[in-house]
């Protein structure tokens, strides 16, 4: 039999974690507080400009496993946005061309991920079997899993779960992780 174990303690939304009312300089990367979290997580970031230019912010960084990962964000309004790939680290932020004197505020939502655990390709006969442990706070977690191409998919029954949840695979998936829309600690132990 083969386990795994996935702990992950996702620290709350911080609108302004990786920058604070910082000046824009058309085409150029904003020079970040961090350019990670504390929480070993990989986050979807948010940008809220001040101003009301339209223009394509740039993102580069790693994913949740340290793949190079990158995306453009289109902004017209002072509304955040939020990006729809979750950043682990070596985040890098760079203004629209052409901006004018503007402020932007740059941080993480709640909505994190952890790595990937790849799975042994060795099942047992009766598929996998495993369990959520909330540890501490009020987390909205849920199980994901992929099979090879990297596309996430939710788990039938565990997800958007806010209590200890169990579970099971009664087919092969390449590799499991933990999604959260809220902050909290949760655990993931499999067998397999």
């Amino acid at each position: 039999m083969n386990t795994f174990k996935i702990t992950g303690n996702s620290v709350a939304l911080d609108a302004d974690g990786y920058a604070n009312n910082v000046t824009a300089s058309s085409g150029v990367a904003f020079t970040l507080i961090t350019d990670e979290t504390t929480d070993g997580l990989a986050h979807k970031i948010i940008i809220t400009p001040s101003g009301s230019v339209t223009g394509n912010y740039a993102i580069t960084g790693n994913d949740a496993n340290g793949s190079p990962i990158s995306e453009t964000l289109a902004t017209n309004t002072t509304n955040a946005v939020t990006s729809v790939n979750h950043y682990l680290d070596t985040i890098v932020v760079k203004a629209p061309s052409g901006l004018g004197a503007e402020t932007v505020d740059i941080g993480w939502a709640a909505a994190s991920v952890s790595p990937w655990e790849f799975l042994n390709e060795v099942w047992g006969p009766l598929g996998m079997g495993f369990a959520c442990v909330k540890d501490s706070g009020s987390p909205t977690y849920t199980a994901q899993q992929q099979y090879g191409d990297g596309t996430a998919f939710d788990h039938a029954t565990v997800s958007g779960e806010t209590t200890s949840q169990e579970g099971t695979y009664t087919t092969p998936v390449r590799a499991v992780r933990l999604s959260w829309a809220a902050a909290g600690e949760v655990s993931m132990y499999g067998l397999y």
